[in-house]
């Protein structure tokens, strides 16, 4: 049946952080799809990096376990990174409509740009 959620189901929720906001450190803002699970990050550079950082997911301003990425010094346009979240974990779980931010740190500097998805799996 169309629209219908079955346990397991995945979807992939993108971001897009600008360069004004992954030099300030401002986090994109994303809802959560369904009651589930977030599984993993992906980013990839979209504007080269000249000072690199990590970008995470949290849940609320909880952070998930394993769901964070390290973009090198000097990471060049196009670089593909990702992190899985720790299986068990208490902080993987969300319910449809909560608040999931994607956030880059403050150690970005002086010029980048990422953007990508992130994977949540269904617990209906």
């Amino acid at each position: 049946m169309p629209g219908t959620i079955v346990i397991g189901d995945t979807k992939n929720v993108p971001f897009a952080i600008n360069e004004t906001d992954t030099l300030a450190g401002t986090s994109q803002e994303i809802l959560a799809p369904f009651n589930g699970f977030v599984n993993a990050i992906y980013v990839i550079t979209q504007k080269a990096v000249t000072t690199g950082g990590t970008v995470k997911v949290a849940i609320g301003t909880t952070d998930v376990v394993g769901a964070t990425v390290t973009v090198p010094d000097a990471s060049a346009k196009g670089a593909i990174l990702s992190g899985n979240a720790t299986k068990p974990s208490s902080t993987r779980a969300v319910t449809k409509g909560q608040r999931v931010q994607v956030i880059p740190d403050a150690a970005f500097a002086t010029a980048g740009a990422v953007n990508g998805f992130v994977e949540f799996t269904s617990a209906q």
